[in-house]
């Protein structure tokens, strides 16, 4: 009887075939990276929002206990106002010597520390209560810039570019005489020649409009240096054009401003520095309503003049916003 042999071929994988199976695999990784990048970009935008909700809860605690006034220069602040300006401030006493420790502003532009440094268990020691609040206990987890110098805490620490910027059109008063404050508090004249607020307005809740419609603080902060992106912290205890916690917002910007830069050839376009200092999630930038809700605005939508104004505020030049859709008159 005949045996029969078999043979078995072992022919390995040719070098064209591996390629194929690299290729295969690196796209599947690609996906897969960018899905689980989406996902954790959605985790920082939802942590980024509950911030902002906490913002939103500690403003209508803080208007419900000081007769609807907002925190801010002309309230809280005026306590570090009145330390440089005397006891002349007309606004009520209530304002200046009931804010201490925590809750005490450490700018007199810082609307955080009344609001929440109860709530939030901060630091009684100014220094220490700003880097808590600018690097652990308001930091939007999606940015990740420095400011460009140490900070002033004998610790030498790195302090973080502050996540959030209060809308400073509601906190300017201007006074009848559309002159320059001798209390010290914000005026309007950075901004007049594009909008202007009305004559009598207090920073009060009842006197912005309707809240559902209006931004109280917003992602970006100031001091942005145009050319090199370098951020720079202002350290003075009083400031008059935003300092580190406030900023007119996308529709009326200033040079330092992220937001600067947007508005090119009569287009609205983001640039690197307003998708890493403001717009972080997607483009996408999220603010805080009077009324305590929260949303992600696209670029497009971020830009409305009314959302960072009072009602009766006047646009006296539309040309100089970045609000595509302005028209001089009276902000509803």
């Amino acid at each position: 009887m005949r045996s029969v042999s078999l043979r078995f071929s072992s022919r390995g994988f040719t070098l064209i075939e591996l390629l194929v199976v690299i290729s295969v695999i690196a796209l599947l990784m690609s996906i897969l990276l960018s899905v689980l990048n989406r996902a954790k970009e959605a985790a920082r935008t939802v942590r980024c929002e509950a911030h902002l909700r906490q913002v939103g809860i500690s403003l209508i605690a803080y208007s419900s206990e000081w007769n609807d006034a907002f925190a801010g220069p002309c309230t809280s602040g005026t306590k570090l106002s009145s330390a440089i300006y005397g006891d002349s401030i007309d606004t009520p006493n209530e304002y200046k010597n009931s804010i201490t420790g925590s809750t005490a502003p450490s700018q007199n532009l810082d609307w955080v520390s009344p609001m929440m440094g109860a709530s939030l268990a901060l630091p009684e020691d100014p220094i220490q209560r700003q880097y808590e609040i600018f690097n652990n206990e308001l930091r939007c987890p999606s940015n990740r810039d420095y400011y460009d110098r140490e900070y002033m805490g004998s610790d030498k620490a790195r302090l973080r570019y502050f996540s959030y910027a209060a809308a400073m059109g509601f906190h300017v008063v201007r006074d009848q005489q559309d002159s320059q404050s001798q209390a010290g508090l914000i005026t309007d004249k950075r901004v007049s020649d594009r909008v202007t607020i009305p004559q009598g307005y207090f920073p009060n809740i009842n006197k912005i409009g309707r809240p559902v419609e209006k931004i109280f603080a917003m992602e970006g902060n100031r001091y942005i240096n145009p050319d090199t992106l370098e951020i720079t912290y202002n350290k003075f205890l009083k400031q008059v054009v935003g300092g580190n916690f406030m900023v007119y917002g996308p529709s009326v910007v200033e040079k330092g401003d992220p937001f600067y830069g947007m508005s090119q050839d009569s287009q609205l376009k983001l640039q690197e520095k307003q998708t890493r200092f403001a717009y972080r999630h997607n483009k996408k930038m999220n603010v805080v309503f009077f009324d305590g809700h929260t949303e992600s605005l696209e670029m497009e939508e971020s830009v409305k003049t009314a959302f960072y104004f009072p009602r009766g505020s006047q646009i006296l030049n539309a040309g100089k916003t970045q609000d595509t859709h302005d028209s001089e008159g009276s902000v509803p």
